[in-house]
């Protein structure tokens, strides 16, 4: 007769400890190979679609605009990608009457030139992957190591404060801004639109002239001002810390936050942009602290700045070359 020696209960235990654990690595594994991949699409396709932009501004000798907008797809966030070339026309925008920031930030003004833009006609809007941002540096609104007013310089690399976009998913934050980038004709990467001598555009997505904001429709110029509640833009940081404030430096005197996905707002623009991975950048910063108010608004703008700048990818152009250019993770 041949003995059949069974397991017993302590070995099985390990066995399926083990299994237990080698699932777990794997899983890990395959999340971060996974989040590794879409991100690295994301990069990819917006580089796709800034060399586009390019080549569209250098053969038809018009300023062309990549947007970026947020989207709710199936109650996920999405951003959704713009190319856009000037309708003609520009505005003065005006500070509404009775409007007054107190204190008046550095370098803001009570009226401001701002350019229609329409979609290019035969390109597509392309959503990014899922759990990818995009943001872009605050030079259009301020630089932070100029030293002017109350501005202060952040301890990170180039003293830079990146503006995040509008988070469209299942949970409610501070609204952000409509990223985007500027080729001029020459293919240059610039902050306003050459052809009009204007600070700021907009992306007139339904083509009606109005500009879309906060469920109404208005018509720049011809006094019809549209309200910016609860748009804050870059926190106000300590001298040297860097540690934020619960005030703004930017409040919502421009109409520069999205709210809705059919808003309209002032894209604001850089001479780059920033791919990020927004599902990670959540776990490793409190989104709890990001409520729709101002002091939420500064914890959300100084935590994506600090988790931009250390894992970000930066995408721009030679402007002499035309090539394509990434400063991966640093």
């Amino acid at each position: 007769m041949v003995t059949r020696r069974a397991f017993t209960l302590i070995e099985l235990l390990a066995v399926v400890a083990i299994l237990g654990i080698v699932g777990v690595i794997t899983v890990v594994a395959y999340t971060t190979v996974s989040a590794d991949v879409r991100r690295t699409s994301a990069v990819e396709q917006v580089k796709a679609l800034l060399g586009q932009a390019r080549a569209l501004a250098l053969e038809s000798g018009t300023s062309t605009m990549v947007a970026f907008r947020a989207r709710n797809v199936n109650g996920f966030a999405r951003m959704e990608a713009i190319i856009a070339q000037p309708a003609g026309d520009s505005a003065f925008w005006q500070l509404p009457d009775g409007a007054s920031p107190t204190p008046m930030p550095p370098g803001h003004l009570q009226q401001v030139k701002v350019s229609r833009f329409v979609p290019v006609e035969g390109t597509d809007p392309v959503l990014l992957p899922r759990g990818t941002e995009v943001a872009v540096p605050g030079h259009a609104l301020s630089n932070p190591d100029s030293g002017g007013g109350s501005t202060t310089s952040l301890p990170y690399s180039g003293d830079i404060q990146y503006l995040p976009p509008t988070h469209m998913g299942q949970t409610v934050e501070a609204t952000g801004v409509m990223p985007g980038i500027i080729f001029a004709r020459d293919g240059a990467a610039v902050t306003g639109v050459p052809e009009h001598q204007s600070r700021f555009g907009w992306v007139d997505l339904d083509r009606d002239g109005r500009q879309g904001l906060h469920g109404a429709e208005w018509i720049i110029g011809q006094g019809e001002y549209p309200p910016c509640d609860g748009c804050f833009v870059l926190p106000l940081l300590s001298p040297g810390s860097g540690a934020a404030q619960t005030n703004v430096e930017y409040p919502e005197w421009w109409p520069l936050c999205q709210e809705t996905e059919l808003d309209e707002p002032w894209v604001t623009t850089g001479p780059f942009l920033v791919v990020y991975d927004a599902d990670e950048l959540r776990q490793v910063e409190d989104a709890r602290t990001w409520s729709p108010t101002r002091a939420g608004a500064a914890d959300r703008a100084f935590d994506h700045t600090r988790f931009i700048d250390g894992y970000g990818r930066r995408l721009f152009f030679n402007r002499f070359s035309g090539v394509g250019l990434e400063e991966a993770d640093r």
